[in-house]
């Protein structure tokens, strides 16, 4: 799981072995999670975005943030296979265009971005929203560039002996990319 990667990667920056100075175990989901560490079964979590939040409210607070120690994974990727890049080119560039306009609109308008998540997410919590809102805008970006250390992170921890033959330049195809850049599409987005 993306949590139980997290935790390991974050020990490794840390200087801890997960092996072996870490007990690591699932607990089935965020909501069993809070529940262990209200318990006092779990002394740690690795939690999503709005579970910490949730933590932080209780009283508990951050040991460690991926994010602030120069963390980069693959987690919302956007990807295709060969065939549709050669033939449909122009529904990449579509669907692009469209994402980062979004990212711009819920990174610019948080009134906006609290009320489409909100929508979509049938939570009608705005500050919880509101607080997810302001964690994403640093980290969703509208330049939708691949970012290859990311997807080199992703195949160092992949447990397949064959994932360790990939380079992110065999898989990682940039003229999409390129293309949203030299456009100057991006460059129109609100800021």
């Amino acid at each position: 799981a993306i949590t139980d990667v997290t935790v390991r990667l974050i020990a490794q920056r840390l200087g801890l072995d997960p092996d072996t100075d870490l007990v690591i175990r699932g607990t089935g989901g965020y909501p069993q999670t809070l529940a262990g560490l209200e318990a006092g079964v779990l002394d740690g979590a690795a939690l999503s975005p709005e579970a910490a939040f949730e933590a932080q409210r209780r009283g508990y607070r951050e040991l460690a943030n991926a994010q602030q120690l120069g963390l980069v994974f693959m987690n919302g990727t956007v990807a295709t296979v060969r065939r549709t890049a050669a033939e449909r080119p122009e529904v990449i560039d579509r669907t692009l265009r469209a994402l980062a306009q979004g990212i711009a609109r819920m990174r610019t308008d948080r009134e906006f971005g609290v009320r489409t998540w909100a929508a979509y997410s049938r939570n009608d919590n705005t500050e919880l929203l509101g607080q997810l809102i302001d964690f994403y805008r640093e980290v969703w970006v509208p330049d939708l560039y691949p970012d290859p250390a990311a997807l080199q992170t992703a195949i160092d921890v992949e447990e397949n002996p064959l994932a360790r033959t990939i380079r992110p330049e065999d898989v990682i195809d940039f003229q999409f990319a390129d293309r949203l850049r030299q456009s100057g599409f991006l460059a129109t987005l609100p800021q």
